[in-house]
This record gives C-alpha cells, sequence and structure tokens, in this order.
C-alpha cells in the first residue's frame, strides 16, 4: 500500500495458560491512553478496542486474537487506522501494540516474547 501501513500485525508467546491470559486483556487494554474495549469475547479468543481521533491520529482499531498452545498463549495484536494512513502510521500501530502487550506482561507478572506470525 502506498503513503505508509494501514495495518501492522505482530504476535508474542506467553507462559501463561489462555484462561487466565484473557481475563487480563480487558484491564491491559483500559490502560492504553484513551482506549476504549468494544469487544472481548472468550468463545472467540478475541479482544478489540478502539483509539480515538486526535491531533496525531486517525483513530486505530486494535483486535487482540489469542491463539492457545502447549507453552502457553500466542497472542497476535493487529492494530489498523480507521482513516488515511500516513508514513509515521506503522511506528504509531507499533506503539500501540507495545504499550498494550507491556500493560499484558505487567499484569501476567511475565514477559511477553514477540514470534514470527504462523
Amino acid at each position: 500500500t502506498p503513503m505508509g501501513m494501514r495495518s501492522t500485525t505482530q504476535a508474542f508467546q506467553f507462559n501463561v495458560p489462555f484462561a487466565q491470559l484473557f481475563q487480563l486483556a480487558t484491564p491491559a487494554a483500559q490502560s492504553v491512553p484513551k482506549a476504549t474495549v468494544t469487544l472481548a469475547d472468550p468463545n472467540r479468543q478475541v479482544v478489540t478496542f478502539d483509539t480515538p481521533m486526535g491531533m496525531m491520529s486517525w483513530g486505530e482499531k486494535i483486535v487482540v486474537g489469542f491463539i492457545p498452545s502447549e507453552a502457553g498463549t500466542v497472542v497476535e495484536v493487529t492494530c489498523t487506522t480507521k482513516g488515511l494512513p500516513n508514513l509515521m502510521q506503522d511506528s504509531r500501530n507499533r506503539t500501540l501494540i507495545a504499550q498494550f502487550v507491556t500493560a499484558l506482561s505487567n499484569l501476567a507478572q511475565t514477559t511477553a516474547v514477540e514470534v514470527a506470525r504462523s
């Protein structure tokens, strides 16, 4: 896509069971500045949250997918801008993803390790 990327996805391995980690996702999302949780569905193993439009942003939608694994849970986070992407969007997406993953790691008292997407 020209003019910067609309969407950024990163995946992280947590050595925490899905049920435990999922419960922490909503408070982790709420720790991201101005974020509003729009969906938290343990059956679909997904949490979504939005950020509003602002001076530096068109607003973003963040989708967090949980993939239970033998070693714990892989969390795949996709951040997509709602408006026209600019050249800085990918770095802003990564910043938002990092804020969420850091908050989730702190709540789970573990360290997330970035992994390649499956």
